[in-house]
């Protein structure tokens, strides 16, 4: 089925986006704001942000490394790229895994194209949870963060959607088909992977040993902790943190880290949905507690529907902006919510007092610490049993999909090294597919940041023992020793 979206020739690229050509100069609308870069391989690398792009080469030994977005290196505790790609660089001068083992400890939303000593073919991949999206065709030989800037590219480009994409949206609402994105003929690369840009075949590369569980999971808070709040003094001297509070566990955490680390952070709460009423009145008890600098974005209907009693929160009302509507829409194939995006981009960010670029921090990603599968159906070390307990729908409809999916990316029991596969399935599909998308559609808006995406600190979560995982307790503890004062405000209650 063709489905043709809004003419995304016609629009500006989205921010943050880019495109790698490995078959030579591309067909690039005149309207896309995207910069060229001729790679060492040979590749051209096309940008929409300059400033967060890096090349360095070695010409003496081929090797090569691009790396591109927001990285924070806590190998060293920096945001200097240069600084940041030159020593990933001297990794590649050794070899694959060495580049593989240092990235272990950079978080951030960003890629890396890199060849290694003497190597024949370059390879890409993505921060801890592929928050900086890879698409890729093999026939067309071109990587994208947007599947539109693909088929764009084309002098007719018309989308050709797969018909499941098309019709049922319950279907992939949390993760998509195997790793086939809607547009017959691309895939994404999940998680944890690299793609080979010679041969476009996928290559696992962590986890690279056993992963042993802690007798204590208070030593992972240690860890843990010390790591999110080391990024945190970092980012907070160059951007002004904007975190999301919910009525749920996981923002309270990115509360309680926040507390003793930051002095430039701002809190909102989302509520455009008259149905999560709790979210805001929540949010602003929190906020009260603890004296932060809250808004709430709302619209008048929530309000007089709700009824809801604003007495702290400062109140910024969306304002329907039909023409960043249409810019979110024309490159949003997963329509998440592309209106909350709109009004980020129109009414929150202006309302921020501040001289200095926004980051939007979110907490999604911190279910892959919270078993999140596992607290439902237990340990899992079976592959073929995976899609049986976390959505028998594909089970009966897509189950060679997905059989190709875990062949492609060597989804096994061996493979996992120690990890339950219901963690690993959740990190890599779930988080790989689904919030990797959900975050573009808030890139006209700003970039967004996750101070868990970071292959240690998941690693460091997932140590924690399968109980403990399950009652939360590192998540309790470490909001108990951070924020003792919102211990006891109640999480997600049905009425508040």
């Amino acid at each position: 089925m063709s489905h043709r979206f809004l003419q995304v020739r016609d629009r500006a690229s989205p921010p943050f986006s880019y495109i790698l050509s490995l078959s030579g100069p591309l067909n690039i609308s005149p309207k896309w704001d995207l910069k060229e870069e001729i790679l060492p391989d040979g590749g051209i690398f096309y940008s929409a942000e300059e400033r967060l792009k890096v090349v360095v080469e070695d010409p003496s030994n081929g090797a090569f490394v691009l790396l591109y977005g927001l990285s924070v290196d806590l190998n060293i505790d920096s945001l200097d790229m240069m600084q940041t790609a030159r020593l990933l660089l001297a990794a590649a001068v050794r070899d694959d895994e060495s580049v593989f083992k240092y990235a272990d400890l950079i978080a951030g939303r960003y890629l890396v194209v890199f060849r290694s000593n003497n190597s024949a073919t370059s390879k890409i991949f993505a921060d801890a949870c592929g928050t900086m999206k890879i698409n890729y065709s093999h026939e067309r030989r071109v990587v994208s963060s947007n599947i539109f800037l693909i088929s764009g590219t084309e002098k007719d480009y018309q989308t050709d959607f797969i018909d499941e994409f098309v019709h049922n949206r319950e279907l992939w609402r949390f993760g998509i088909l195997g790793n086939l994105s809607p547009q017959r003929g691309v895939k994404s690369l999940t998680p944890n992977h690299c793609l080979d840009l010679g041969s476009f075949s996928v290559g696992r590369f962590y986890p690279r040993n056993t992963i042993v569980p802690r007798d204590d999971y208070r030593e992972s808070v240690s860890k843990v902790l010390d790591l999110c709040q080391r990024q945190i003094r970092l980012l907070d001297k160059k951007y002004t943190l904007l975190v999301a509070i919910t009525a749920g566990v996981d923002s309270r955490f990115s509360v309680a880290i926040t507390q003793a680390s930051s002095k430039n952070q701002r809190y909102f709460t989302f509520y455009l949905n008259p149905e999560r009423h709790i979210d805001p009145a929540i949010g602003q008890d929190i906020a009260r507690t603890l004296g932060l600098e809250h808004s709430i974005l709302i619209n008048s209907r929530s309000r007089e529907q709700c009824g809801l009693n604003i007495n702290y929160s400062k109140v910024v009302l969306a304002k329907h902006d039909p023409a960043g509507l249409e810019d979110v829409m024309s490159w949003d194939w997963y329509r998440s919510l592309p209106s909350a995006a709109m009004s980020y981009k129109s009414s929150l960010v202006p309302s921020i007092d501040t001289d200095l670029p926004v980051l939007h921090i979110r907490s999604n990603l911190y279910e892959i610490g919270r078993a999140f599968w596992g607290a439902r159906h237990g340990t899992c070390t079976d592959a073929s049993r995976v899609l049986k307990l976390v959505n028998p729908q594909w089970q009966r409809n897509f189950k060679d999909i997905f059989d190709n999916f875990f062949a492609e990316t060597q989804f096994n029991n061996d493979a996992a090294m120690g990890l339950d596969l219901l963690d690993l399935f959740y990190w890599e599909h779930r988080c790989g597919t689904w919030v990797s998308e959900v975050i573009q559609t808030t890139d006209f808006a700003f970039n967004t940041h996750s101070y868990i995406n970071c292959r240690a600190i998941i690693e460091e979560m997932l140590r924690v023992k399968f109980e403990d995982r399950v009652k939360g307790s590192l998540f309790d503890e470490i909001t108990l020793k951070e924020a003792p004062k919102i211990r006891d405000i109640p999480i997600n209650p049905s009425m508040y």
